[in-house]
């Protein structure tokens, strides 16, 4: 039997999510243990793993985050419930959202490098609505985005479980382009959370309903402490009702994005006006940005969220090294500027139009007054004293 030639393209999207996820499978040579992983990824979208860090390490990142509480009360990055973010002050948050043998996993499943981004420390349960991270994060190439949810402790319904919907990652991705919710400019003062956000609770609506029509089963995770949940990019998931209140439910997210991608925030972002509200990365381990890169090109560091947009310059001299193709960045304020300064433009535009038209018509009238009758027998008849007027000065 002949060998079937390669296929003359290179799809982006993470393998264990791609339409020829056997041909790629079988092109990796894994063990049967990350065989049955991938596979089980690939149908489900999840993953749980026991014993997924030592409790000394689980026992510091508890300790260390229950002191960031106490102590920055004021910080905007803490809600009450949950700390953002706060491997900037805690080693041991870093060292979890790093640990070696959960992003071995992540790399196993995507095949490209994982990166941690943020992080989400928990010392309550969530109680949040079914959701998929796609909303709040994207890349291009699409999907190379995953979570890692951590017990700090152990969970069941009492201090309230995690839940989510298995096969819901194979679901087409819908935005609020696609249902028709506002998409804000957030280049407009005070445009960017308060009025997008007012729609967010109706994208939730669509997302339990579209649960329930496609009969997909809601699971819920009832942990001990040190179970992690891997979840792929389109994974609906959300937290359980609290029946306890009052009780603790220490836990860590950590999200991943992937090496080689744009990365963007989609609930900010309209892509089909070409509008990305790029967003500036920074790799938890080093907490150094993260260059990000679109069909081999880099893109120029952002200085935070949402300041650039995207300019791709194709070449057209070709073997020409210095009409590479380049990935190049424009400032929202140029933007803003560039706009008025058009407007202005425009304005000046119109009014030499304006006058254009109108001396246009005033000619228009004078070629009347020349052609008309009454002009031509009036300088008929005032010939005689025009000539009389020139002999007596003399010309």
């Amino acid at each position: 039997m002949p060998t079937p030639d390669p296929p003359r393209y290179h799809l982006e999207v993470p393998w264990t999510e791609s339409p020829f996820f056997e041909r790629e499978l079988a092109a990796r040579k894994l063990s049967p243990e990350q065989t049955e992983r991938a596979r089980f990824f690939h149908e489900h979208g999840y993953l749980i793993v026991e014993n997924a860090a030592p409790d000394e390490l689980l026992d510091r990142v508890r300790e260390q985050v229950a002191g960031l509480f106490e102590s920055s009360s004021e910080d905007p990055r803490c809600s009450g419930a949950r700390f953002q973010d706060a491997w900037k002050e805690c080693p041991a948050v870093r060292e979890l959202a790093a640990f070696r043998p959960l992003v071995e996993v992540l790399e196993e499943l995507y095949g490209r490098r994982p990166i941690p981004f943020q992080t989400l420390d928990f010392r309550v349960g969530s109680e949040q609505r079914a959701h998929p991270d796609t909303v709040h994060f994207n890349s291009y190439p699409p999907r190379f985005l995953a979570g890692v949810w951590v017990a700090l402790e152990d969970v069941d319904e009492d201090n309230g479980t995690l839940f989510y919907y298995p096969g819901s990652h194979r679901l087409p991705e819908a935005g609020f382009a696609e249902l028709g919710l506002r998409v804000l400019n957030h280049n407009r003062p005070g445009a960017l959370e308060a009025f997008t956000y007012q729609d967010y609770d109706r994208f939730e609506d669509y997302v339990e309903d579209l649960m329930t029509s496609g009969g997909l089963e809601r699971l819920d995770l009832k942990a001990p402490k040190g179970t992690a949940l891997i979840w792929a990019a389109g994974l609906v998931h959300g937290g359980g009702q609290i029946r306890r209140p009052g009780s603790s439910r220490w836990s860590q997210v950590t999200h991943y994005y992937f090496e080689d991608c744009l990365y963007y925030v989609p609930i900010f972002s309209t892509p089909i006006l070409g509008d990305l509200y790029l967003k500036k990365v920074v790799d938890v381990r080093t907490g150094e940005p993260v260059t990000a890169r679109y069909r081999g090109l880099d893109l120029p560091e952002l200085e935070a969220d949402g300041t650039h947009k995207l300019w791709l310059d194709i070449s057209e001299a070709e073997g020409d090294a210095d009409g590479a193709d380049a990935l190049r960045r424009i400032s929202n304020y140029e933007i803003k500027h560039l706009r008025a300064d058009n407007d202005f433009l425009r304005g000046v535009e119109a009014e030499n139009a304006n006058l254009w038209g109108m001396n246009q018509r005033l000619q228009a009238l004078l070629d009347a007054v020349e052609a008309s009758p009454s002009l031509r027998l009036g300088k008929a008849l005032t010939a005689p004293l025009r000539w009389l007027r020139r002999w007596r000065h003399g010309s």
